[in-house]
C-alpha cells in the first residue's frame, strides 16, 4: 500500500497506479498460496509468471511517462537557452550599434531629424497649401516618420544574419535569434523616436491636439509588425542572394511617393487609388492620420498590414529552418 501511494505521488499515470495495485494483489495471492499449499507446490509460481508480465507492462508505462517528463524538461531547457542567447545577442547588438556611452544612443535621432528638417526646409520654399488640417508639419511628420521607421527597421534586420554569421558556428546561435535581437533593438529605438517626435510637434512647435493616442499605439504596433515581418524575409533572401540588397534599396525609393506622405490618397483618382492600396505602408500612414485627425477620410484597411507582416515573417522563419545550412555556408 505504501509503495502504491508513493507511486501515485511520483507518477501521475492512472495506468501505472493500476498496474502497481495489480502486482500487489498477485503478491498477496502468492503469499497465501505459499502458506497453505507449501513452498514446494508449483501452482504459486504461475502467479509469479503473471506478475512478471505485468511488471514488464508496468516498466513500459513508467518508461513512457519518464520519457515524456524528460521531453518536457528538454523543451524548458531549450526555451531557457534560447532566451539566454537572445538576451546576449541583444546586448551585443546594443554595444555594437551605440557603443558603451549614452551619446551613441542619441545619435539614432540624427538621421530622421536631418531628413525631416530637410523636408521642412524645402516645404518652406514651395509655400503650398496644407493637404489636410492646419499644421503642415504634423501632416508631413505623420507620413514621413512612418515610412522612415519601416525602411530603417526592415533594412537593418535584413543584415542581421550576415553581420552575425561568424557567431552561428555555435549551435545555440540561430538565424532566428540574430533576427530577433536586431528587431528588439530597432523597435525600442524607433518607438522612442516616434514618441519624441510626436511629443515635440504637439507640445514644442505648434498647439496641435492629437485625437486618439490609443489608436496611434495600435498603428505603431501594426507598423512594427509589418517592418519586422518584411525584415525577417529580407534577411533570409539576402543570406541566399546577396545582390538582393541593391534591389530592395531601389524598391524603397518610391515609398515616400507611393505611401501618401505629401497628399491625401482619398483625393486621388479611383484608378490610381486601386494601385497604391496594395502598398502596406500606405495603410500604416493612413492609420496614423486617422488617429491624429478627427475628420480625416482614410483609405485604410487595418488588417492588411498586419496580415502582410505575419505572412512575410512566417515565410522568413520557415525559410530560416529550411535553408539553415545554405545560410551558414
Amino acid at each position: 500500500i505504501l509503495h502504491t501511494a508513493r507511486t501515485a505521488r511520483c507518477f501521475a499515470s492512472p495506468e501505472a497506479v493500476a498496474l502497481h495495485l495489480y502486482c500487489g494483489a498477485l503478491d498477496l495471492l502468492q503469499l497465501v498460496g505459499t502458506l497453505f499449499l507449501g513452498a514446494d507446490d508449483p501452482r504459486p509460481y504461475r502467479l509469479t509468471g503473471a506478475r512478471s508480465m505485468v511488471e514488464l507492462k508496468l516498466q513500459d508505462a513508467n518508461a513512457s511517462l519518464i520519457n515524456e517528463l524528460k521531453g518536457r524538461q528538454t523543451f524548458q531547457a531549450a526555451l531557457a537557452q534560447t532566451l539566454r542567447v537572445t538576451k546576449a545577442m541583444i546586448q551585443r547588438e546594443a554595444i555594437t550599434r551605440y557603443g558603451s556611452s549614452r551619446l551613441g544612443y542619441l545619435l539614432a535621432f540624427v538621421e530622421p531629424t536631418l531628413y525631416f528638417l530637410a523636408f521642412i526646409f524645402l516645404r518652406s520654399f514651395i509655400r503650398d497649401t496644407v493637404p489636410f488640417g492646419e499644421s503642415a508639419v504634423l501632416f508631413l511628420i505623420s507620413g514621413f516618420i512612418t515610412v522612415r521607421v519601416f525602411v530603417m527597421v526592415s533594412r537593418r534586420i535584413m543584415f542581421s544574419i550576415t553581420a552575425n554569421r561568424a557567431l552561428m558556428v555555435f549551435p545555440s546561435v540561430t538565424p532566428l535569434s540574430a533576427m530577433t535581437a536586431r528587431a528588439a533593438i530597432e523597435i525600442f529605438t524607433m518607438s522612442t523616436i516616434i514618441f519624441v517626435f510626436y511629443a515635440f510637434i504637439t507640445i514644442g512647435i505648434e498647439s496641435t491636439r492629437i485625437n486618439d493616442f490609443v489608436e496611434i499605439t495600435f498603428a505603431a504596433l501594426a507598423l512594427f509588425g509589418l517592418s519586422i515581418g518584411v525584415g525577417f524575409l529580407n534577411a533570409i533572401i539576402v543570406s541566399l542572394f546577396p545582390s538582393y540588397r541593391m534591389i530592395y534599396s531601389i524598391l524603397s525609393l518610391p515609398l515616400l511617393i507611393a505611401s501618401g506622405v505629401f497628399y491625401v490618397p482619398a483625393l486621388l483618382p479611383v484608378q490610381l487609388v486601386e494601385i497604391i492600396v496594395w502598398n502596406p505602408v500606405l495603410h500604416c500612414v493612413e492609420w496614423f492620420r486617422a488617429a491624429i485627425y478627427l475628420d480625416y477620410v482614410a483609405t485604410l484597411d487595418k488588417s492588411y498590414p498586419i496580415q502582410f507582416g505575419l505572412i512575410c515573417g512566417g515565410i522568413g522563419i520557415i525559410f530560416s529552418r529550411v535553408f539553415r545550412v545554405r545560410i551558414l555556408d
